[in-house]
C-alpha cells in the first residue's frame, strides 16, 4: 500500500485532467460547427438574394 499512497495524488491530478479534456474537445467541435454556420449564412443569404433577382422561383432558389 505504500506505493499507492505515494502515486496516489498523481493518479488523481492525471484522472482530472482526462475528466476536463473529453467534454472541454466535445465543445470546441461544437462551437467550431456552430461559428462555420454563423459564418456562411451570409453569404447563402446573398445568394438566394441573387437567385430571386435573377427571377427564379423561391423553391428553386434554395436547391
Amino acid at each position: 500500500t505504500g506505493v499507492f499512497e505515494k502515486y496516489n495524488t498523481f493518479i488523481m491530478m492525471f484522472s482530472l485532467v482526462i475528466a476536463a479534456t473529453i467534454p472541454a474537445t466535445k465543445f470546441k467541435i461544437t462551437y467550431k460547427k456552430s461559428t462555420d454556420a454563423e459564418a456562411s449564412t451570409p453569404r447563402i443569404m446573398r445568394d438566394i438574394a441573387e437567385s430571386r433577382k435573377a427571377g427564379t422561383s423561391p423553391e428553386k432558389c434554395v436547391i
